[in-house]
């Protein structure tokens, strides 16, 4: 059994602020950014809205929705919303429970920064409109006739996402974030992608307005009867894994990269969430926020471990070496698990130490660093072939078309796949494939008497590049994509002139190409996975179709 919902189960609906003498306690956020970043306010009150429609009349019914909203309600209350929620409402409830909501958390100035939230799972239809290339999207209500047996009285009773719009507009809240878990089309929306970059600053997130739309697939897609969409939501926001730039907030563009990439996995690529903002000049510059601070999270997350290190000299260097965000004050670990900390210095002796947290809560450790140098490393093993130099000086030579790198411990083909190594160089032209195919050409792939090739994460394809200029590129928060520094992308700087192309080393990787597949799925679009531009230096999200060279590691 499918929900024909037009993608709207999960109508997270982010709407105008609601009034802080409502009922139930809301939770203020202005402590946390006060704390950690600005005096400023997130919220002032937090309203969710959940409508679960189970017993239709002429449509299937849809009994797992009553447990999903359990679990959407629990994850809401611990985020400090209080929870409204309805049953099985008709044409005229259903329209007028929501209008309801809107207008008495969402109407006047009290109400200027409250964030509300509409979650509606039930059925949803999509209709052609007169324009051919325009699609209508409708939620259902429980005693609707479908729009194929009776498409007037389908058209009486369903309420349409141009509906829902209109009444988002009528209130005067910041934000307005909808989930839809069930499946539609609509102006407004488009497949698997969100139209913004990851935000870089909260505060400018939270002051500007945004009316924001999520669904779990398309017109032509149908919704699984038991939701995957909901339980990839809870995940994005209990587990922070919607936390790309790990600063312990999620926000809507956030979400809609997981979403996007997470639905198809659990679906079998059956459902592709659709993503839209909803702009009216300055409506679509703002992003609605979760704070991910124990003040908000469930149970199991305060559990965890919010750790600080301490070290003398302070200014030494502190890596969580097992894991991959970059170690700060205050960072959210789990308790029960054995971290590799490492602390070093140039003036003191590098510490190891491998510690385990029994409980959560704070935990503050110490780190004394002894005076002197650590050991030397040990000797570059010779190389067999040619020795490089200067900046390659890192690469060793095997001498049998392969190169390893002392920097990471990887080992490279020094040839893109369809070339050949001989005489020192690359000879022929490279041959260029499809991401996937990219893939399988990787599985089993013998090479120098290895059968363990693969194609590298974005992370390791990046490690390749060298900027001659001498431009150290600056990356996001998760360690590898590229951001802009001295006004360009990758080698591109305004003060340190040109630089060499490819931007790789060439002496180790001659003849080489420009753009090079990597492992790595995009974040944004489940159609696009990562590659380098060795032509400047930097990263892109390419569709995966686009055939692009590929060069393997182990």
């Amino acid at each position: 059994m499918y929900r024909m919902i037009i993608c709207l189960g999960l109508l997270l609906s982010f709407l105008t602020p609601a009034s802080s003498n409502t009922r139930g306690a809301a939770v203020s956020s202005r402590q946390i950014l006060t704390n950690q970043h600005g005096d400023f306010n997130l919220y002032n009150a937090s309203h969710a809205l959940l409508i679960g429609n189970i017993d239709y009349q002429y449509w299937d019914k849809l009994p797992s929705i009553r447990q999903e909203l359990k679990g959407v309600g629990a994850l809401l209350k611990n985020q400090g919303f209080t929870v409204d929620t309805h049953w099985d409402l008709s044409s005229n409830q259903l329209s007028e429970t929501i209008k309801d909501f809107l207008n008495r958390y969402g109407a006047g100035e009290k109400n200027r920064d409250n964030r509300l939230v509409i979650f509606f799972s039930g059925h949803g239809e999509t209709l052609q409109g007169f324009n051919v290339k325009e699609q209508k999207g409708f939620i259902v209500p429980i005693d609707s006739p479908t729009l194929y047996s009776d498409k007037i009285g389908f058209l009486d009773k369903a309420l349409s996402m141009a509906d829902i719009v209109n009444l988002s507009t009528n209130v005067s809240n910041k934000h307005i974030l909808f989930l839809f878990d069930s499946c539609f089309s609509g102006s407004i929306l488009e497949t698997g992608r969100s139209s913004k970059q990851l935000p870089p600053i909260i505060h400018e997130s939270i002051k500007n307005p945004v009316r924001q739309f999520i669904t779990a697939g398309n017109a032509s897609e149908k919704v699984p009867a038991t939701s995957r969409f909901v339980p990839a939501f809870i995940r994005a926001i209990k587990e922070q894994a919607a936390d790309f730039n790990h600063d312990n907030y999620v926000t809507g563009t956030e979400l809609a990269m997981y979403l996007a990439n997470e639905v198809p996995k659990y679906t079998n690529r059956r459902n592709h969430p659709q993503v839209g903002t909803m702009g009216n000049g300055e409506s679509s510059d703002g992003d609605v926020v979760f704070a991910l601070d124990n003040v908000f999270l469930p149970e199991k997350l305060n559990n965890e471990v919010r750790l600080t290190i301490k070290t003398s000299p302070e200014n030494a260097r502190i890596r969580i070496l097992n894991i991959i965000p970059k170690y700060r004050d205050g960072m959210l670990l789990k308790p029960h698990k054995s971290y590799e900390i490492e602390a070093t210095h140039p003036d003191y002796q590098r510490m190891l130490k491998i510690v385990s947290f029994k409980t959560g809560g704070e935990q503050v450790m110490s780190m004394m660093l002894e005076r002197g140098n650590s050991p030397k490393p040990k000797p570059k093993p010779k190389s067999k072939g040619e020795v490089f130099t200067g900046s390659a000086a890192h690469f060793t030579d095997n001498g049998d078309g392969t190169v390893n790198d002392s920097n990471t411990g990887l080992q490279w083909m020094r040839c893109a796949l369809g070339q050949t190594w001989r005489n020192n160089t690359c000879e022929g032209k490279a041959k260029k494939y499809p991401w996937q195919a990219a893939l399988d050409k990787a599985k089993d792939y013998r090479y120098a008497g290895y059968s363990n090739w693969r194609v590298p994460t974005i992370k390791e394809l990046n490690s390749l590049v060298y900027c001659s200029n001498g431009k150290l590129r600056a990356f996001n928060a998760n360690g590898w994509q590229t951001v802009k520094k001295e006004g360009a992308y990758g080698c591109g700087s305004d003060s340190k002139g040109s630089y060499q192309r490819p931007t790789l080393e060439q002496q180790v990787f001659p003849n080489s190409g420009y753009g090079f597949w990597s492992s790595s799925p995009g974040a944004v679009s489940s159609g696009n996975a990562w590659a380098v531009l060795f032509g400047n230096g930097s990263d892109s999200s390419n569709i995966r179709f686009n055939v692009v060279n590929v060069r393997l590691v182990r």
